[in-house]
């Protein structure tokens, strides 16, 4: 035997720690390299192994023996509250599961009951406890076990009773029964939506495992334990480090999770969000389909399951199954789902459990799956990260042209199938072939541009890299005409969601031109050129050739394939622009929603899209109640349907606080501009079309509260990011000086008022036809600024805006009450009776296009009573009294227009 030294007990120390890492069966390989020429080292390294092992056995052998001396030592009383203990059900890591039955005076049943075993029992784990009550008590869902009561004894035993689910493990029911992978993947959807539930009830489960889910015998899963759940509301505003209880949670749950099924940052303790429950969903669906789970953690040592959890990729799905004597009968898709829901990142995976289930109904129906495997074009995109402003617009470019790729690779191989049983498609499989290539190609070479040995350190932006991307597949692709014009067309498209007209225009007009001459007229890619250089138009405020360019696309459409979501696409474009030019659009969105609940069904997304212009239409009209019941509608059809973040769940968070504004419901509408203008940001970032209205709306609600500071502040950043992204001439900034001029009202500086509504009345002259709604408005928003100062144009420009509204709108369109309110209380003080008629039509107008009791009625109501004060006042009496009645009910009594109504009612010699 050699003689000890230091030396060779460093090395054998060494040895040791490494071959204890490492998985048992590679230690016998890993010894024989590092011992090749000391056999005796190898074998104290192998002796100190076997006594680690032993040890550990029986000291777990110990505490098990200890804790279930404790438990004897300790027993728990026969009854808890009003319920009798029958026998034990089961252990889970916070305490006994035990079967009871409630038989007092009021009725019989049986339930489970959990309690915190004896020898468990400490405060933090009683206090878990009694927040999976808290968190159970708010959740009612068919596949949530339901809490039935809880309390605490006399002794201090924190008891839990739920309904006694009869049931076994879900992947024991799958086994059991022989369930094909359809028949799982149907089960495993009514486990998603629980969990889907839960989240959106602000809870996150934490410990999603076959033990948890229950399934009954008639098929109905049953999702169980909240033990180690979490409020995501209180993660939200949590500051590490910083929590109520004055220590960061860096592992909630710590040694009370299934490490099989936990998500990589809830192994390394970090913060948890839905994601972390989509992994042990793909996890669970894993085994559900293979038989087997992701990793084979046993015997690991806890630094080998975090290097496993964190590290290591499981095999595809058909493989393990087919290595465990499975027949995988299930196509590809399916392995590309559980590939994205298993990602070691959280941003990678599915962005809810929503978004995870809606693929599964997609595999389910044989439709295209939004999963896809990492490829080139993922890694390339890695180049443009490090340029923050610009990495949304890069991966909207990178997704929208991957899937051209996967598209034209796809036809690829379908041709070279094709070739055996025709030569003739030999050529055809060659030519998407080549496609294919030139596109990866292309893609590879745009986003190298930020790599920093070719931007030598200089940040490339968004609009970069578009640019290049435009001018590199003029030459590159100049002998492929076709190719070229598509992704011409994806670009132009990218430059005008963005905001960049001008780029958008010159590539969309190329292509429109292109596809005129060289496609027949019922060619899907012409139309869809028609409707984008509609949209565009749209944008530039040229509606009449927008409306030209969409309804070309309609015929055409409607010709060619006949009432397909596509036409319901196009018709709910020209509703828009109708909308715009002061038309209804309600006629084109009702026929969009009949196709589309014939296509999609009643809560789809394309339904919720529908619905939410629908609300908008309402809401225009003066039906505030239908509105916000679409509205409501569309919201929830949207979350349920797109996940937590999409720019259209922002369009209807933002469409309902206007609505709710309008019915006087300040402090909610606040809420959901806010929540809009921040996904806004976090999808699109500062300088975008749709963060700019956000940013005017929410600073609407802030003016309305009397936040003017805050209010102020808002409409400034709005108006700089407007200027930036479309020049001193838009739409949009014409509407930001109209907001701007009502802010400067509001605070009493009148001088600044007329000169922001003169400034939104140029740009809107200049933009807009001479009839359109919007420049009778800020016609009437001038001369309300100038009433006090230049009374006779005031007067001139209320008479103007009258006279274009009684041509142009509605008779019961409550747009028309505005410039004769103003017209009426300008007039009154010198002549009631030429006042009051404006005032009493203003007033009939809004009783009909409002509903009952509304505030903007009582304003109405309360400047006609003012008016004949001096002629009627019993009337001016009886409308007076109603109005302050109805604004104290629908605004406060602080709210000024309240005040101003009191202030009128005592003039009047009212109470």
């Amino acid at each position: 035997m050699s003689e000890p030294t230091v030396d060779r007990f460093h090395r054998l120390e060494a040895l040791f720690r490494r071959a204890s890492e490492l998985d048992p069966a590679i230690r016998s390989e890993f010894l024989a390299v590092e011992c090749a020429e000391d056999v005796e080292l190898r074998e104290e390294v192998e002796e100190l192994l076997a006594l680690e092992s032993t040890a550990e056995s029986q000291l777990g052998a110990a505490v098990d023996s200890g804790l279930d001396l404790l438990a004897i030592a300790s027993p728990l009383p026969d009854r808890l509250g009003p319920y009798r203990l029958v026998g034990e059900l089961g252990k889970g890591g916070l305490g006994t599961v035990f079967l009871a039955e409630r038989d007092d005076a009021q009725f019989e049943m049986e339930v489970a009951i959990k309690v915190v075993r004896p020898e468990m029992r400490t405060p933090d784990l009683e206090h878990r406890l009694r927040r999976e009550r808290q968190i159970l008590a708010g959740l009612e869902h068919p596949n949530i076990a339901r809490i039935l009561d809880g309390g605490t004894t006399e002794a201090g035993v924190v008891y839990l009773v739920m309904e006694r689910v009869e049931g076994e493990p879900i992947h024991h029911f799958c086994r059991r029964g022989g369930l094909s992978v359809r028949r799982k993947l149907e089960l495993f959807r009514k486990v998603c939506d629980a969990v889907h539930y839960a989240h959106r009830s602000l809870v996150l489960h934490r410990d999603i495992k076959p033990s948890n889910i229950l399934v009954t015998e008639d098929g109905t899963p049953k999702l169980l334990d909240f033990g180690i759940a979490k409020g995501l509301a209180v993660d939200r505003h949590k500051v590490a480090g910083a929590d109520s209880g004055g220590g960061a949670e860096t592992l909630p749950g710590a040694g009370l999770l299934t490490p099989e099924y936990a998500s990589p940052e809830q192994v390394l303790g970090q913060p948890l969000t839905t994601a972390s429950d989509v992994y042990s969903l793909g996890a669970l669906l894993y085994e559900l389909v293979t038989g087997r789970r992701p990793y084979a953690l046993e015997g690991l040592r806890p630094s080998q399951v975090e290097a496993v959890v964190c590290e290591l990729v499981p095999p595809p799905a058909r493989e393990r199954a087919a290595d465990g004597g499975l027949a995988p009968d299930w196509g590809g898709d399916l392995d590309l789902i559980l590939a994205m829901a298993l990602r070691k990142e959280p941003d990678r995976r599915y962005a809810s459990v929503e978004q995870l289930a809606g693929d599964i109904d997609r595999y389910l129906r044989e439709m295209p799956v939004i999963a896809r495997r990492d490829s080139l074009p993922y890694r390339a995109v890695k180049f443009v990260r490090r340029n923050r402003l610009g990495v949304l617009v890069a991966l909207t470019v990178l997704t929208i042209l991957l899937g051209a790729v996967a598209v034209t690779s796809h036809q690829a191989r379908v041709a070279e199938r094709e070739r055996a049983r025709a030569e003739a498609s030999l050529e055809l499989a060659q030519e998407e072939r080549e496609r294919a290539e030139e596109v990866a190609d292309f893609l590879v070479d745009l986003f190298e541009i930020n790599d920093p040995g070719r931007a030598r350190g200089e940040s490339v932006t968004a609009r970069e890299v578009l640019d290049q991307g435009a001018r590199r597949l003029r030459w590159q692709l100049r002998n492929r005409p076709e190719l070229r014009t598509l992704m011409l067309s994806t670009i132009g498209r990218v430059y005008r969601q963005i905001g960049l007209l001008d780029a958008s225009e010159t590539l969309i007009e190329e292509t429109l031109s292109v596809r005129r001459r060289d496609l027949d007229a019922d060619s899907p890619e012409l139309i869809e050129a028609l409707r984008e250089f509609g949209l565009l138009r749209w944008e530039q405020a040229e509606l009449n050739e927008s409306l030209a360019l969409l309804r070309e696309a309609l015929a055409l459409e409607g010709q060619a394939r006949g009432l397909t979501p596509a036409y319901a696409e196009i018709l709910q474009d020209v509703a828009l622009v109708l909308s715009d030019r002061g038309e209804s659009g309600r006629t084109e969105l009702e026929r969009a929603l009949e196709i589309r609940r014939r296509e999609f069904g009643d809560g789809s997304a394309q339904m919720a899209d529908t619905e939410d212009r629908l609300a908008q239409v309402a809401y225009r009209e003066g039906d505030l109640a239908r509105a916000e019941t679409l509205a409501r509608r569309a919201l929830e059809g949207r979350r349920r349907s797109l996940g937590d973040v999409h720019p259209e769940l922002a369009a209807s968070l933002n469409n309902l606080a206007a609505i709710l504004q309008a019915q006087g419901q300040f402090a909610d509408a606040d809420l959901l501009s806010l929540e809009a203008l921040e996904m806004r940001r976090r999808l699109y970032g500062d300088h975008h079309g749709a963060v700019i209205q956000s940013l005017t709306n929410h600073a609407v609600s802030l003016a309305t509260q009397r936040r003017f500071p805050e209010a102020e502040a808002r409409f400034q950043e709005a108006l700089r990011n407007a200027l930036l992204t479309y020049g001193d001439d838009h739409i949009m900034v014409a509407d930001i000086h109209y907001n701007l001029a009502r802010l400067s009202l509001m605070r009493g500086d009148r001088a600044a008022a007329q000169r922001e509504h003169r400034r939104a009345l140029e740009i809107r002259r200049e933009r807009l036809e001479p009839s359109h709604p919007m420049i009778a408005q800020s016609l009437s928003a001038l001369a309300g600024a100038l009433s006090v100062d230049e009374p006779r144009e005031a007067e001139a420009l209320y008479r103007t805006a009258v006279s274009l509204q009684r041509q142009h709108l509605d008779t019961d369109d409550p747009r028309r009450s505005y410039p004769l309110l103003g017209l009426g209380l300008l007039l009154c003080p010198r002549s009631p009776a030429a006042g009051a008629p404006l005032l009493e039509e203003a007033r009939t107008i809004r009783s009909r296009g409002f509903p009952a009791g509304h505030w903007l009625i009582a304003v109405a109501e309360a400047e006609l009573g003012s008016c004949l004060g001096a002629v009627d006042r019993t009337r001016s009496l009886e409308l007076l009294t109603g109005a302050v009645a109805s604004l104290e009910a629908a605004l406060g009594e602080q709210d000024p227009r309240t005040s101003r109504a009191r202030g009128q009612l005592a003039a009047v010699g009212g109470d």
